[in-house]
């Protein structure tokens, strides 16, 4: 019995690292893993406003590759400060932070380029 339970162990330990894969990337919010903010993740990264959706509350933007594993591309992420939908327009500059709100990257911080 001991054996069995020691067996039960390792096998459910060597099947978590799967467990949080088979959760579920949905490409589309784009979540990423992350058990706390990494240092990195706190760095404002430069990006072009490509669309701003005031409707859905969404700010496009294209972006190199980022500090957390995201690759470079041009997404659609919500915004956590409604202002900004106004501060900024398609062809603007900016430099962002983003951060996983429940499944969704969020962004949390935007500024223009250079200020």
């Amino acid at each position: 019995m001991k054996r069995n339970l020691i067996l039960a162990l390792f096998a459910a330990a060597s099947l978590m690292p799967f467990a949080s894969m088979a959760a579920g990337h949905d490409h589309g919010s784009h979540a990423m893993e992350s058990d706390s903010a990494a240092p990195s993740e706190a760095q404002m990264m430069p990006a072009a406003v490509k669309k701003v959706d005031k409707a859905k509350g969404k700010i496009t933007l294209s972006h190199d590759a980022l500090s957390n594993g995201m690759p470079a591309m041009t997404m659609a992420f919500p915004v956590k400060n409604k202002a900004w939908l106004n501060q900024v327009k398609a062809g603007d500059s900016v430099l962002f932070r983003s951060e996983n709100i429940n499944g969704v990257m969020t962004i949390v911080d935007l500024k223009p380029a250079g200020k």
